[in-house]
């Protein structure tokens, strides 16, 4: 095939891996972050078991929160595990996606709670709230009459009256509308980043605006499988232009995938410990914040957020 009939897509894909080929891109070594991170969890979840706020519940969606997140975020090293074991298969890298969208749910969620939390957590507890009691009116519809459900119902509705005595506290108003929160249902991340959501702090505002137009999309077409979704964790399948090696497809999207998980990791991280004013967990991530800017997208987050916020 001459030069001219070569597709452009394998014209321009040869002259890009010259280019980083000439610069001797380096990968980044995110495992340098992992041992700074190592000490880092306990003593925020130690601080949360002491916190107070505006709901009975605070503390506890604050823990359960952080611990989630780090238990996702060590699946995540394990999907992308450097020196694979018996059973392991690089197809795992793959999946990594949508748990970088589930760390990614997370983060906004606690920064919309903190932007007014007198507010916002009662708000986001009380959505729950009227999910369960959604949720028992639908099974209770159909298995009602059945006595084999009958323990699991009271169960069921044991559990919503849990709620109410350890997590949020009902008003007689909303005990009237136990389905549909007179409050609205709690938005979406897309929803928390649009303008008419009343956000107090306009550095919030834009910060989630932002994360929404870098991270969220493209992690939300990943996880819902999109075409882009598709091409970004399938395309290694596909017939490659020339000039790709797929070792090296293989090595970049590791890093990518791994790398930005772990930037939301350490976003999320980095916002508890400033709303609970842990000094020394603060000081710690300065130092994680320093080496992992190196990775563009997490030098974005810090410039746009971290660099002030954590001062």
């Amino acid at each position: 095939m001459s030069d001219a009939e070569e597709p452009e897509i394998d014209r321009l894909s040869r002259k890009l891996a010259a280019e980083i080929s000439s610069r001797g891109a380096d990968h980044f070594d995110y495992q340098l972050i992992v041992r700074d991170l190592e000490g880092v969890h306990q003593p925020i979840l130690d601080a949360i078991g002491k916190a107070t706020g505006p709901e009975k519940g605070y503390p506890h969606i604050l823990a359960l929160t952080v611990a989630i997140s780090k238990g996702t975020w060590e699946s995540i090293r394990f999907l992308c595990f450097e020196q694979p074991k018996n059973g392991w298969h690089r197809e795992f890298v793959y999946s990594v996606p949508p748990l970088a969208r589930t760390l990614l749910d997370s983060l906004f969620n606690i920064i919309f709670m903190f932007d007014n939390p007198s507010v916002n957590v009662h708000w986001f507890l009380l959505g729950g709230w009227a999910d369960q009691n959604k949720a028992r009116k639908r099974f209770k519809r159909r298995y009602g009459t059945d006595f084999d459900w009958k323990t699991w119902l009271d169960c069921f509705a044991a559990s919503i009256k849990q709620t109410e005595d350890q997590l949020v506290e009902v008003t007689k108003a909303e005990r009237q509308s136990p389905e549909r929160p007179l409050m609205g249902y709690w938005p979406n991340p897309g929803q928390m980043s649009k303008k008419h959501n009343t956000i107090q702090d306009a550095a919030r505002a834009a910060f989630l605006e932002h994360i929404s137009d870098w991270f969220y999309k493209h992690l939300s077409g990943d996880s819902h499988l999109s075409l882009t979704g598709l091409l970004n964790r399938g395309g290694y399948r596909l017939p490659l232009a020339a000039g790709v090696d797929p070792e090296e497809l293989y090595r970049q999207t590791r890093s990518n995938f791994i790398l930005t998980a772990l930037t939301i990791y350490v976003a999320l991280l980095s916002e508890v410990s400033k709303e609970l004013g842990l000094v020394v967990e603060l000081a710690r991530l300065r130092e994680v914040w320093k080496k992992l800017v190196v990775w563009p997208d997490a030098a974005d987050l810090h410039r746009v957020r971290y660099e002030a916020l954590l001062r």
